[in-house]
């Protein structure tokens, strides 16, 4: 299997968390291997067969314990649907790197996409994980029950993310000095899409002898 998706499902999908240390680690199955930080999930459809059965930390050490069946957190095949028209998720992926460099950005940063809150932080890793592959131009968000969880597949991925609450009287509000904000979709591409361009300023250490 490829290093790069094992290194990245690492270090941006799995828990930091060392009090549920099961979840710190990458479980590899018989066809498969899967991260989750209980927000987000992600089943890469590569193993390593040394490993099978077991859920492995960075280092290399096996880490004890059961992983959770995360076939079950998954909607039944007939509750999805495509969204049509389909999202760019190659897009969507730059959008949300872009904007979660953006002064003021907090974790808590969400976007609205077809009435599900999302968290702009995790859809961006889950997103940047696939963008590793070509995959991310044929990856789809697919159409889910209200109050389920976000699911995006591809070829050789599955990944799922719990909703958030939206107020919806503050979608799209200016943001409040370190307050979190929440985004529609069509705005978060427009501001990527007009700003995203525009060179990031450089400071100028020496700007006190102007």
């Amino acid at each position: 299997m490829e290093k790069k998706i094992l290194k990245a499902m690492y270090s941006s999908i799995v828990s930091k968390d060392p009090i549920r240390p099961i979840m710190t680690g990458v479980f590899f199955d018989q066809n498969c291997c899967v991260a989750t930080d209980t927000h987000m999930l992600v089943v890469f459809k590569h193993t390593n067969p040394k490993f099978a059965g077991k859920v492995m930390s960075a280092s290399g050490e096996e880490i004890p314990g059961t992983f959770p069946d995360y076939n079950r957190v998954f909607p039944a095949k007939e509750k999805l649907s495509k969204f049509h028209p389909r999202i760019d998720l190659a897009q969507l992926q730059k959008a949300c790197a872009w904007f979660s460099r953006q002064p003021g950005f907090t974790e808590k940063d969400s976007v609205v996409i077809r009435g599900k809150g999302l968290s702009i932080k995790f859809l961006g890793n889950i997103l940047s994980l696939i963008a590793l592959t070509p995959e991310i131009k044929s990856a789809e968000m697919l159409q889910t029950p209200e109050g389920n969880a976000a699911v995006i597949k591809s070829k050789s991925f599955r990944a799922l993310l719990m909703p958030l609450t939206v107020d919806e009287s503050k979608v799209d509000a200016p943001r409040e000095e370190e307050c979190p904000v929440t985004l529609t979709l069509e705005n978060l591409i427009n501001m990527f899409v007009f700003e995203g361009w525009k060179p990031k300023p450089q400071e100028d250490p020496m700007a006190w002898m102007d």
